[in-house]
């Protein structure tokens, strides 16, 4: 059987598993956060954030209300 991801939701996924992950290795491995770590943090998760609002059913039907 054959299941169909969004590629949205892949990324999406995906950056929740890495944010999620990075604030472990302070915690378990006594490792300390870089401003470049951070940085890019935020980086992902601005992506995640994107990526979901993108995907508002409300901004497709309204796409294609101006479309018509």
């Amino acid at each position: 059987m054959s299941t169909k991801i969004d590629v949205s939701v892949d990324y999406v996924r995906a950056g929740i598993g890495a944010v999620g992950a990075a604030p472990l290795g302070p915690v378990f491995f006594g490792e300390t956060p870089t401003p470049v770590t951070e940085f890019w943090l935020a980086v992902i998760t601005a992506g995640v954030i994107w990526l979901k609002l993108a995907d508002n059913p409300r901004l497709d039907s309204h796409r294609t209300q101006e479309s018509s």
